[in-house]
Formats: structure tokens, C-alpha cells, sequence
């Protein structure tokens, strides 16, 4: 999902998520990383009130690393830590989509199924397959693009009512044309997800992926953030003070981005689906399956953007920004979220070189932190 707070912010923010390039350094992983210059990189952006939020690192299925900065809610003096809860936006994509390959290996539904099988009357339904869908390549007009979201995704709206928007909104072109990038794409798949095992998003998640792997802090979030359950609110900052960042209500993300996680979560969630916990390897192989580079199925190849090849994903949604990234040939998963982000001072900020900086510092790359 996109933020969904100042049009100022939300263009600044996407600039620096995909304009920054890491080093193309190629030296070695090691689990020996720096861990002192990792925690002055964190410790130093909370001081100068840069961002605030965690990261974790996982090395063979097991956390190496750990750090949280930052307030969680500043009005309450309530401090970011190890079990804080974040929205993490677009990274819901990879949880949709592998219930959807579930239900694939269930027999339930298909890669080929049909749109219309359930949606008739959306645009292209009778050529629109599961996979194109997954794989962006439905041709769907994306919905956060609607000039007039903020007036309306504050409020609750039902499936019928998304589907009919999504039917006025039409197609920017032809199925399988060329990947285009829509949310509109994962919120019907969150649709089949209920209409297929017959219970909420919020069940099929907790049934399918967070009891099995024991993920206690990964949920569909609620209609507010409830910080006493360590939810952890968002934050942007304008006329020199942190502001609360305007939030949509849970409805409007769906299957797109509506979970709620940490750090430490989505790299378990990420090292259970690269071994096999998750779907089996032959539908791991579909999901990171990309076609001319660019995108899989509820994953993005090369993230980071660095020689070593990476699996995983952005998420930026009510101020909040998240990336997780699974190295294969490391066995290593690396996520970062932030829930506020000082784009007043950007200038200062892009010096940082985030999100990349942490996986600089733990590859050893030349990465200098600018503390003048």
C-alpha cells in the first residue's frame, strides 16, 4: 500500500525508497558484522530525529540481531521495543500470496482460474487469470491511485462496495501485456482467500501461516492502534515537531496491506517460506519465478539492489515504511521498519542512504555514517 498522509510526503518518500543504490561492494557476508557501527547508525538517527522504528537480522534461521529506537507513542512516553508492533504495508502481498499458492496446492484454485469465476463483472474477467494477479499483470487501474482515496479511506467499505469502485475505475491496459503495479490486484486475492476457505482474512491468516509458525506478534490489524497492546503509532515530521500521520482504516488495505508485524516476525515468516513451511518448494519456485527481472509472485527479486541476489519487499503505508529481504545463498534475512520518517530535513536524511544502510553495514560494504 501507499502512504497515505501529505502528497509531499508520499512523493519524497517513494524518491528516496527507490533512487538510493547501495555499493556494489562484493565482499563476503560475515556473521561477525559490525554490530557496534549498526547500533551508531540506528542510535544516530534517533538523536538527530531523523526516523524512528526496529530491525532485525536472521543468519540460518536464527536472530543475530536486534534493535529497536525510537518512541512508539510520544504523547505517553511509550518507547519502541523488541515486541512493538508496526503496519507493514505492501509486505502483506507476500502473506496473500502464499495463501494463494496453499490453495493452489489444496486444489482449490488455480493459477489459470479465471477473474470471472467470481467477479464477473469486473473489466477483462474473462482473461484476467490468479496469475496475472499475482504477478501484477492484470492491467487493474491501481485504487490508491484515486485522487479522491483520503476523502473516503478513512471509512469502512465492504467487499461489494470495493468491487464496484474497482469496476468503475476500469483498465489501463490489456492482461498480460506488462507488469503494472496495483493493489487493486491483492485486495481481490484477499476477496478469494475468504470466499475459498469460507472465513475472515484475519482467520485464514491466523490459520494458515501465524499458528503454524508460531508468529505472535503478526495480525490483521484493528480499526485503531491500540498502543497498550504495544501498537505502535505513526509519525511524520513537519514545522519542526514529530505529527501523527493520518491513518486509513483497515478495510481499504485488505489483502493488499492490512497486517501488523515486527521485524523479528517477518524474518521468521520469510526463512519458514524460502525452507518449505510455508508452501511446498515446487510453488516456492512459482513465487520467485520473475518475469524480465522485475517482479514474482508476492515477492520482488533484487530489493536491495546489490550484487548478492535477494528475494522481498517494500511496504509504506500510513507513515509507516518497511523492507524485508531474503539472501539465499546466505540464508539470510534482513528486515527494517520505520514508523516515522523526518522528510522535512530529506536533505540530511538521503546522507543516510536508508533503507539500504543497515544491509551495507552487515556486508561489510564501504558505507561511511554521516555524523556532521
Amino acid at each position: 500500500m501507499k502512504p497515505f498522509s501529505l502528497i509531499a510526503y508520499v512523493l519524497i518518500s517513494i524518491t528516496l525508497l527507490v533512487s538510493s543504490c547501495a555499493n556494489d561492494d562484493s565482499s563476503p557476508p560475515i556473521d561477525n558484522f559490525d554490530r557496534a557501527k549498526m547500533d551508531l547508525l540506528f542510535s544516530t538517527l534517533e538523536e538527530r530525529d531523523l526516523t524512528m522504528g526496529a530491525a532485525s537480522i536472521f543468519k540460518n534461521g536464527k536472530e543475530i540481531y536486534q534493535k529497536s529506537f525510537g518512541m512508539a507513542d510520544l504523547a505517553n512516553t511509550i518507547a519502541i521495543n523488541s515486541q512493538t508492533k508496526f503496519k507493514i504495508g505492501s509486505i502483506t502481498k507476500t502473506f496473500t500470496a502464499a495463501m494463494i499458492m496453499q490453495l493452489v496446492e489444496e486444489g482449490k484454485l488455480t493459477l489459470n482460474t479465471l477473474l470471472s469465476d467470481y467477479y464477473p463483472e469486473m473489466p477483462n474477467s474473462s482473461v484476467i487469470t490468479t496469475e496475472n494477479l499475482l504477478r501484477h499483470r492484470s492491467g487493474l487501474f491501481n485504487y490508491t491511485d484515486d485522487p479522491d482515496l483520503l476523502n473516503w479511506g478513512t471509512q469502512p467499505i465492504t467487499e461489494t462496495e470495493f468491487i464496484e469502485r474497482f469496476t468503475q475505475y476500469g483498465t489501463i491496459h490489456e492482461p498480460n501485456v506488462f507488469s503494472t503495479y496495483s493493489n487493486t490486484n491483492y485486495v481481490i486475492l484477499g476477496f478469494l482467500i475468504e470466499k475459498i476457505d469460507g472465513k475472515t482474512y484475519s482467520e485464514a491468516l491466523k490459520d494458515r501461516i501465524t499458528d503454524p509458525i508460531n508468529l505472535t506478534n503478526t495480525y490483521y490489524f484493528g480499526e485503531t492502534i491500540n498502543t497498550s497492546n504495544n501498537e505502535c503509532l505513526s509519525y511524520g515530521y513537519w514545522n519542526d515537531t514529530w505529527n501523527l500521520a493520518p491513518q486509513i482504516h483497515a478495510s481499504v488495505s485488505a489483502g493488499s496491506g492490512s497486517i501488523m508485524s515486527t521485524p523479528t516476525d517477518l524474518n521468521i515468516f520469510y526463512n519458514a517460506l524460502f525452507h518449505g513451511g510455508i508452501v511446498s518448494l515446487s510453488s516456492l519456485d512459482e513465487m520467485t519465478k520473475s518475469i524480465s527481472n522485475i517482479v514474482c509472485i508476492g515477492l520482488f527479486p533484487n530489493v536491495i539492489r546489490i550484487v548478492k541476489p535477494d528475494f522481498g519487499h517494500y511496504g509504506a503505508i500510513d507513515g509507516f515504511n518497511s523492507v524485508t529481504a531474503y539472501f539465499p545463498e546466505e540464508d539470510l534475512c534482513m528486515s527494517y521498519i520505520s514508523s516515522g520518517i523526518n522528510f522535512q530535513n530529506s536533505t540530511d536524511l538521503e546522507k543516510f542512504n536508508l533503507p539500504y544502510a543497515p544491509f551495507d553495514i552487515y556486508f561489510g560494504y564501504n558505507y561511511t555514517i554521516p555524523l556532521e
